[in-house]
């Protein structure tokens, strides 16, 4: 069974690694140290507020016929599938924007997070057919 604790300590070890594995990641010690340090605060909340026993409890999986296994299989595939349609479509839109940016490198990063911040806000405001 996975407990509490296990659970939110992987989540930030796995998301390192994800960032890690990035070829343009310079900065990646401070921010491992941050995620480690999130996982830890993460991990003696959860043992505080839940104790030792694990707050989510999975059932244990069982397959039924041995066609499930090409349903499992499918399911890679398409997973496989839309991970790669989404790192394309993500590379286009680095792509875009490198074209369309004309100011200092520097001030990239602060316009992307002023966008992505004020795009919820601009849509909520808009009216709904």
């Amino acid at each position: 069974m996975i407990g509490a604790t296990e659970l939110l300590s992987g989540h930030a070890d796995y998301a390192a690694a994800g960032h890690a594995a990035h070829p343009g990641a310079r900065l990646l010690g401070p921010y491992f140290v941050l995620l480690a340090l999130a996982s830890v605060t993460a991990c003696a909340i959860a043992r505080a507020v839940f104790g030792d026993r694990p707050f989510l409890v999975l059932e244990a999986m069982r397959v039924g016929q041995a066609g499930q296994y090409l349903l499992f299989a499918a399911l890679g595939v398409l997973a496989g599938t839309v991970g790669i349609g989404f790192m394309r479509f993500l590379y286009a839109a680095e792509d875009l924007c490198d074209r369309l940016w004309r100011g200092p490198q520097w001030l990239r990063p602060a316009v992307g997070g002023l966008l992505a911040g004020t795009a919820p806000d601009v849509r909520s405001r808009l009216p709904r057919p």
